[in-house]
């Protein structure tokens, strides 16, 4: 069987790193890296021994498949161009800057026949992985994703550059249609949000609290779920993932500490992650999250099948973003004539005191509204 040609579109960071874990792949050519810019194109050359283009249309008729990695403002232009050309795509993330233009793109994809996978690779981290089987029946979610400030990606805020791969995470968990969003960040060194949390309530009940900053003073990618058995601590960074499910005995509610007598209270004291809430780490099989998602890339075009990560999935992630994006700039400490006015992918009018605050039906009827709008 031919190798599959692909070419690297921007040579920036994470462009070089896809290039590289490419070169590993026995069943890929490696046609390029299209970059604009003559540094970046020169870095490749002499680090990767890698061809290198200026323009797009050099490699348009030469490749079968393409890694974006370009920043986010082109993903969508880029991505179209390739799609309507018959060209396999997988976007880095996030997709695009608006939950419309990925509906476009999952539409042309599927028109095409051709795999539309995003960069969402967090799915492919091992203790995500390991975790798993734990995650069922999930009631609450928690989330900290935090780093220090690198300058990049600045062309968009920490919704979408830090806090989107923990959304994508928590739609994983439940597919439960959203019923409230409520959301708040701030801008420090652009017109973009540096940090920003926000609280997610789902039709099912479950709650989701995720946390992103991006001028943090020390990084930090965690996870706490609480199941219906017990919890799940996942740290991305380790990476690890921890598992706590009480005994039958807490479970069922047949403890009552306050009346237990003084050795008793001293033995559960003791015990407590042994014998009542028992505690263990899960097993990690070391992997590059990237090379995984990668042959999950490759694999899905060579058996005409669907990646781990959709243009569907991630378009509901665009889609959730966009709200938390709503929200940010609606709050109401933010007056007409504060510099976070025009935060988000686009300027939303100042609503009332009670605007940071928004229900919503599911992303279809809501995909379908901006359409009639």
């Amino acid at each position: 069987m031919s190798p599959l040609r692909v070419a690297v579109v921007g040579a920036g960071h994470l462009g070089r790193i896809h290039a590289k874990l490419l070169k590993q792949h026995s069943s890929v050519e490696i046609v390029g890296v299209v970059d604009p810019i003559p540094t970046a194109r020169a870095l490749v050359e002499s680090d990767l021994q890698l061809p290198t283009f200026a323009e797009i249309d050099s490699v348009m008729d030469r490749i079968d498949a393409c890694v974006i990695a370009a920043p986010t403002t082109h993903h969508y232009r880029i991505a179209a161009q390739m799609l309507r050309q018959g060209i396999h795509c997988l976007v880095e993330k996030p997709l695009v800057l608006s939950a419309d233009e990925a509906v476009d793109l999952v539409d042309l994809a599927e028109q095409m026949g051709v795999v539309l996978q995003v960069g969402h690779v967090e799915r492919f981290n091992p203790a995500w992985q390991a975790a798993q089987a734990s995650l069922h029946d999930t009631r609450y979610v928690e989330t900290q994703r935090c780093s220090g400030f690198s300058g990049r990606s600045t062309d968009i805020g920490v919704v979408l550059d830090l806090m989107i791969h923990d959304l994508d995470l928590v739609l994983q968990l439940t597919d439960a249609p959203i019923r409230r969003v409520e959301a708040f960040g701030q801008a420090l060194l652009g017109k973009h949000e540096d940090w920003a949390t926000a609280r997610i309530t789902f039709d099912d009940g479950c709650i989701a609290s995720l946390k992103a900053s991006r001028v943090a003073p020390q990084p930090l990618r965690t996870m706490h779920a609480v199941t219906a058995q017990g919890w799940v601590d996942i740290d991305f960074s380790g990476p690890t993932a921890r598992v706590i499910e009480p005994c039958a005995a807490i479970a069922q509610h047949d403890v009552d500490f306050d009346v237990l007598a003084p050795e008793q209270k001293q033995s559960v004291r003791e015990g407590l992650f042994q014998h009542w809430l028992p505690r263990r780490d899960l097993e990690i099989v070391p992997c590059n999250a990237i090379l995984e998602e990668q042959k999950d890339f490759v694999g899905a075009i060579v058996t005409h099948g669907s990646p781990q990560v959709t243009g569907v999935q991630a378009a509901r992630t665009i889609e959730v973003a966009e709200r938390i994006l709503t929200c940010i700039e609606r709050h109401a400490w933010y007056g007409p004539a504060s510099h976070l006015h025009q935060m988000g992918p686009t300027a939303l009018p100042m609503l009332s005191p009670e605007s940071h605050v928004l229900e919503f039906g599911t992303p279809h009827q809501e995909t379908e509204r901006r359409k009639a709008a």
